[in-house]
């Protein structure tokens, strides 16, 4: 952007509430070239990774959007529910 190296940076992690040196080298660019590249990709296909269910879901506040625990489940969301019988 400004066209200036950028030698290191800080990471937060909410665990530990400290600040991490990270060294910014051609083998982290890569890393996130990828990581970017196949974001992308996602992207362009409209598909989203299936939820994992683990621990990390208990607190999530997407947890709500994402319903973990349908990930073994096969949900078709197009397909239009029977009609139910009401007595009214």
């Amino acid at each position: 952007m400004f066209n200036r190296p950028v030698p290191h940076g800080e990471l937060f992690t909410g665990k530990d509430r400290r600040r991490h040196l990270i060294t910014v080298d051609d083998e982290l660019t890569a890393a996130l070239q990828r990581a970017v590249d196949h974001l992308r990709q996602l992207i362009e296909h409209s598909s989203m990774p299936r939820p994992v269910h683990d621990n990390r879901c208990r607190r999530c506040s997407l947890r709500p959007g994402c319903l973990p625990e349908t990930a073994g489940r096969r949900i078709d969301l197009f397909t239009p529910r029977p009609l139910r019988d009401t007595d009214d």
